[in-house]
């Protein structure tokens, strides 16, 4: 989640100084608007925000995940087969079903 600070006054967002915000980002520290920030998770419950210059220089992708994450080339076959399981699990039970009729 991102940081937010502890008093009650907004501060201006780094990029849009006419915004109020009382978000940071997670890597640097400066304040930005909803819009100039970008969510990764970092667990399957838990996520920070990062502006987009930390998000470019931590190698993340614009999506979910960085960029030797899962829809990488080098990312390997047991990450395809542990987000994507559930396929190969119903073209399983489709041939099964084909097989007993």
């Amino acid at each position: 989640m991102a940081t937010k600070t502890l008093s009650s006054t907004f501060v201006h967002c780094t990029t849009h100084p006419n915004t109020a915000t009382t978000m940071r980002c997670d890597q640097c520290g400066r304040p930005f608007c909803r819009e100039c920030l970008t969510s990764r998770w970092i667990t399957s419950r838990s996520s920070i925000w990062l502006c987009r210059s930390c998000a470019r220089a931590s190698g993340a992708a614009p999506g979910w995940g960085t960029a030797s994450g899962w829809g990488s080339p080098t990312a390997g076959v047991g990450a395809w087969l542990s987000r994507y399981w559930w396929v190969l699990a119903a073209v399983a039970a489709l041939a099964w079903l084909s097989s007993v009729r």
